[in-house]
């Protein structure tokens, strides 16, 4: 009796292993067709997101051209329309009324206007391609906002507004790309220029940083209109186009501001501002100082552009 019944145990033990082996061989199977599934999804990914990055490479190359193009072809009706505008308003194509001078004028500045429009897009598009260049040197800040003083100030004072410089005296140079920063300095005194009213002032003050070290910090400082606290936040997103303005003053792409945000970021500083509805806005930011140290340094790259504009 014992016999047997051990017999029986061994039968079902041995019924049992060749059940599990047969669901183990069944499951070993499964597992294999959805690993070799799953390797075919992953290379078909793969090769998927290639040809996506492809697209996307060919898309901002023929981006790039089309702008370089469109630019390239605007420009060239532009400066005709400048040159040709400019000798009826010197005479030199005959005398003109105070009404014939005044419609030139306004065909003057929107020309002008389209000119930094088409500038903007350019930068835009370098920025975005990764063409954005950063020659820095020895730079002096001081002599960089002279310039810009001198060449803004009978702009302001076309619509009454009083353009000054306050720099700290022995002000050590700056480690910049000189024509950067008198491009960042035109877009923040023209965007003063352009939301400040009749009888106002723009002051550009430069000094060392109390809060950074080895640094030069710079202040565009206006009594314009005034930015208000939301938007203090998002003045630097590209193509955002603020609320706060004043009567006669003109909108842009919404590029400026992004565009001086990018540089300044390339520079390795940072930009900012600080304002008040009705009482004006300073923008500030801050720039290295030279040194033989930062020669040997490659300035910082920013890997994504930065986006916004007041101008």
């Amino acid at each position: 009796m014992l016999c047997l019944q051990r017999k029986q145990v061994e039968t079902a033990q041995k019924h049992t292993r060749e059940e599990l082996e047969v669901l183990v061989q069944q499951r070993t199977a499964e597992l294999s067709q959805s690993n070799e599934q799953l390797r075919h999804e992953v290379t078909q990914r793969k090769l998927a997101l290639a040809e996506l990055e492809q697209t996307r490479r060919q898309q901002l190359e023929l981006r790039d051209q089309f702008l370089s193009h469109v630019s390239h072809e605007l420009r060239l009706p532009l400066t005709a329309i400048y040159q040709f505008v400019t000798i009826l308003l010197d005479e030199l194509a005959g005398d003109l009324s105070g009404e014939q001078r005044e419609y030139l004028e306004i065909v003057l500045r929107n020309a002008n206007q389209l000119r930094d429009m088409i500038e903007d897009l350019l930068e835009t598009t370098r920025v975005q391609t990764g063409k954005l260049s950063i020659e820095a040197q020895s730079t002096s800040v001081a002599e960089l906002v002279g310039e810009i003083v001198s060449s803004l100030r009978t702009l302001a004072g076309a619509k009454g507004v009083a353009l000054s410089a306050d720099v700290s005296a022995h002000l050590p140079p700056a480690y910049a790309d000189p024509q950067r920063i008198r491009q960042i300095l035109r877009n923040l005194v023209e965007n003063g220029i352009k939301f400040t009213p009749d009888h106002g002032t723009i002051t550009i003050r430069a000094e060392l940083s109390d809060e950074e070290h080895r640094a030069i910090r710079i202040a565009v400082a206006d009594t314009g209109c005034g930015i208000s606290p939301d938007e203090c936040e998002k003045i630097f997103e590209r193509l955002y186009q603020g609320t706060s303005t004043i009567e006669g003053s003109r909108k842009g792409l919404g590029l400026g501001l992004s565009i001086c945000r990018e540089l300044v970021s390339r520079h390795g500083g940072r930009i900012w501002v600080e304002s008040q509805l009705g009482r004006g806005s300073t923008f500030f930011f801050t720039l290295p100082i030279f040194s033989s140290v930062n020669q040997l340094t490659p300035l910082a790259v920013a890997e994504q552009p930065q986006e916004g504009g007041r101008a």
